[in-house]
């Protein structure tokens, strides 16, 4: 993969949670060391957690398809409406990235799982773990349509790099391994916030850490439902709330700290830090785990089936 050099390169993460975003970081990292003037653009969310980790660059609102998850445990309708929105929004936000990358003089854009970010006329790569739909029971008999409309997506950017190992001993599983890539598909192995970090082992003062992310309400239902756990089980939590828009200023509820957000070395030291560790299942999550060599309990975020699946796995 040849690196990408003195270009002005437009980053796009899918706004979903923040684990799109983080695992851009050492991507940005690489386009900032090889003279790239980088513009990020995404939602409130992911834009915070970017501007925290690069105060330099100046985000811009542009932001991604929405899902409104229900409270219960079946996401169907929501899925099936996200599915039945998808095209038309691709289309949409294809038309607004070439519009923004004519503004910004954008020679490369690259998206993180915003299939509509493809542009003939400009380099343009799609960064994605999933390139096989994991469909609810009902639909099933649907999934090979939905993989052939990805594929179909995937076509259209210049490359696609898949963030896993190429091998048996890979993290993402059937999600993007077992079936035909694209010929501008390539492994270009995980990314992690923390893979270029040097943590030492720590001592374990936190009985429990949680790491809230994903969508609502259900990122905020985790969230209180391990404040109890651990008021109820006398336990030195730590409980990180997934919201970097709110800054890293701590509150104590007894042996229990809330805190909105940790920068990612802070976070490192913390997740060292925790005798268990409680979060959801999503893929960013567990390359940041696998990273820095630590085990998790994983409660998927209800209804995700690329979450059940890759908690099933259990691999870090």
């Amino acid at each position: 993969m040849e690196p990408i050099k003195h270009k002005t390169v437009l980053v796009c993460p899918l706004g979903w949670g923040l684990g799109h975003a983080a695992r851009l970081i050492p991507i940005i990292k690489n386009l900032l060391a090889n003279g790239n003037r980088v513009t990020v653009a995404g939602d409130s969310h992911t834009n915070a957690l970017l501007k925290q980790a690069f105060p330099s660059l100046e985000p811009i609102h542009f932001p991604s398809q929405t899902i409104l998850f229900s409270r219960g445990e079946s996401q169907l309708l929501p899925l099936i409406g996200y599915a039945l929105w998808l095209p038309f929004f691709a289309l949409w936000e294809h038309r607004r990235a070439k519009r923004l990358a004519k503004q910004l003089g954008a020679d490369v854009i690259i998206s993180d799982n915003r299939y509509g970010l493809f542009n003939a006329s400009i380099q343009t790569v799609l960064i994605t773990h999933q390139l096989r739909l994991l469909l609810p029971k009902p639909f099933g008999w649907a999934e090979p349509i939905a993989m052939a409309v990805i594929r179909w997506f995937a076509s259209r950017f210049t490359q696609v790099w898949i963030p896993d190992y190429e091998g048996e001993q890979n993290l993402s599983g059937k999600l993007s391994h077992g079936l035909r890539l694209t010929a501008n598909a390539r492994y270009i192995g995980p990314l992690s916030r923390f893979s270029q970090m040097d943590i030492p082992e720590q001592e374990k003062v936190w009985d429990l850490l949680v790491l809230a992310s994903g969508p609502e309400p259900h990122r905020s239902i985790l969230v209180d439902t391990m404040k109890g756990v651990a008021q109820r089980g006398n336990l030195r939590a730590i409980i990180i709330e997934g919201l970097p828009q709110k800054g890293s200023s701590p509150l104590w509820n007894g042996d229990t700290c809330i805190v909105p957000h940790l920068p990612d070395n802070e976070l490192a030291i913390a997740l060292k830090s925790a005798k268990k560790v409680v979060c959801r299942s999503g893929y960013s999550t567990i390359m940041d785990l696998h990273a820095l060599g630590v085990s998790a309990s994983f409660i998927p975020t209800p209804g995700q089936t690329e979450q059940e699946y890759l908690g099933g796995r259990g691999k870090v």
